[in-house]
């Protein structure tokens, strides 16, 4: 009962500090970097140098909104980063260009890319790093954006050592 009085007094003090109201502040910073974990607690996404670069690159190049950026334990019991980005004026085949691009300047190899009902799927490579997982949808693939401007999205994941 403790833990869920908690997680409740927690979730009411983060919706009191709500940075969301600007659409222009959440392009400027990512958010909800005090993801909740399956544990309860707060983390702070670690270090994925393939996200991270990327992020720095769509900030400079592209119109974007973090939507989230979380450390979450996975299924397999690994901790996994996930981050998810509405692209802002960008189609879904821009999106995967401008992403294929940033990857490929960071020496990350395109392993496996296709198209499903769900959007379009890659898989990022290199040597001494863990595989970076993509999702890029268009708007109507859905999920519902909530930035107005925002015509794609692009999903990621990598595991967090």
């Amino acid at each position: 009962m403790k833990s869920i009085t908690f997680i409740a007094a927690f979730a009411v003090a983060g919706c009191s500090n709500d940075h969301s109201s600007s659409p222009a502040a959440q392009r400027a910073s990512p958010v909800d970097h005090a993801a909740t974990t399956s544990g309860g607690a707060a983390k702070r996404p670690n270090s994925t140098p393939g996200i991270d670069s990327l992020l720095k690159v769509l900030g400079k190049e592209e119109k974007i909104s973090i939507r989230y950026d979380r450390v979450v334990e996975a299924k397999t019991g690994d901790m996994q980063r996930q981050v998810f980005i509405e692209m802002l004026g960008a189609s879904d085949r821009e999106a995967d260009s401008a992403v294929t691009k940033a990857f490929a300047a960071q020496g990350l190899t395109l392993h496996r890319g296709k198209d499903d009902e769900h959007g379009v799927r890659l898989r990022f490579v290199k040597a001494q790093m863990e595989p970076i997982e993509v999702l890029i949808r268009s708007r109507q693939e859905g999920p519902k954006l909530k930035d107005p401007a925002a015509t794609s999205s692009v999903y990621l994941r990598q595991t967090a050592k």
